[in-house]
C-alpha cells in the first residue's frame, strides 16, 4: 500500500486499491460506505458522469430517420436526390384517423383468427367483432377524407410553386 496515493481504509480489501482513480473511489465508497446509501450512490454517479456528458445516447441521435429515408430514396432512384425528403411533415387529422382505424381492424382480424381456431374470446372482444362492419365503413370514409386532404395539399404546393415561377419570369 505504500506506493498508492490514497491511504488504505481498514474496511476495504486490497483489490480496491489496484483500480484506477475514479473506479477506486466508487469501489471504496461501495465497500466502505455500504451503510451510507447516499455516499455509495453519489460515488457511483460521479464515476459515470463523464459517459453521460460525452454523447447523446438517444436513438434519434444515433439513427436520424430523415437521413435514412433520404438516402434510401436516393439509392432507389439511382442516386437522384428526392426534393423535400428530409422535411418531416406532421400527419393530418384524417391520416391519424385512418391509422387508428387500421389498428382496430388489425385487432379484429386477429380476434377472427382466434375465433376460427376455436379459442375462447372474451365478451368485450366479441363486441369488437360485432362492430367490424361499422369500422369498415368508417375506414372507407376516412381514407376518402385523407385522399382529399392529400390532393388539396398537392394542389396548394403546385399553386405556391407556380407563383414563385411567375415572379421569377416577371423579373
Amino acid at each position: 500500500f505504500g506506493s498508492r496515493s490514497q491511504a488504505p481504509n481498514p474496511h476495504c480489501p486490497a483489490e480496491v486499491y489496484l483500480l484506477p482513480g475514479a473506479h477506486r473511489a466508487s469501489a471504496c465508497a461501495m465497500v466502505c460506505a455500504s451503510g451510507f446509501a447516499d455516499a455509495a450512490l453519489a460515488a457511483s454517479q460521479m464515476s459515470w458522469a463523464h459517459w453521460k456528458e460525452a454523447a447523446d445516447w438517444s436513438r434519434k441521435a444515433q439513427f436520424p430517420i430523415e437521413d435514412f429515408i433520404a438516402h434510401s430514396w436516393a439509392a432507389a432512384r439511382g442516386g437522384a436526390e428526392v426534393p423535400g425528403a428530409t422535411a418531416a411533415s406532421a400527419p393530418t387529422a384524417a391520416t391519424k384517423e385512418v391509422l387508428k382505424l387500421r389498428k382496430k381492424l388489425r385487432e379484429i382480424a386477429r380476434l377472427e383468427e382466434q375465433w376460427g381456431a376455436g379459442l375462447p374470446i372474451e365478451p368485450l372482444q366479441q363486441r369488437k367483432l360485432e362492430k367490424k362492419a361499422e369500422l369498415v365503413a368508417q375506414m372507407e370514409q376516412a381514407e376518402r377524407a385523407a385522399a382529399d386532404e392529400a390532393a388539396s395539399g398537392q394542389q396548394q404546393q403546385q399553386e405556391g410553386g407556380g407563383a414563385a415561377d411567375s415572379q421569377q419570369a416577371a423579373e
